[in-house]
């Protein structure tokens, strides 16, 4: 039983960043930006993971990957040029 109780903790935090809040609730300034403290209101959000390029704050792209069961770290953001079509084949 003792066994069970971190493994039901964890399917609640899975569970949190399934439901996460669209972008543009997060983002209460409506910079196009979610900073640390924006972030702190999602329960379960590691905001140093999802931040893949590392300048103190979540874009679009780097929200959308991290709640929706991706790993922001893994995105290839080296050579983005702020485009919205990431991963599309001609």
């Amino acid at each position: 039983m003792k066994k069970l109780i971190p493994l039901i903790a964890l399917g609640f935090v899975g569970i949190a960043l399934a439901q996460a809040p669209a972008f543009e609730k997060v983002d209460a300034n409506a910079d196009g930006a979610i900073s640390k403290v924006e972030a702190a209101m999602i329960e379960g959000l590691d905001f140093a993971k999802c931040d893949a390029d590392g300048n103190g704050s979540l874009s679009q792209d780097e929200y959308a990957a991290c709640t929706s069961g991706g790993d922001a770290t893994s995105d290839s953001t080296s050579g983005d040029s702020g485009g919205s079509d990431s991963g599309s084949s001609n």
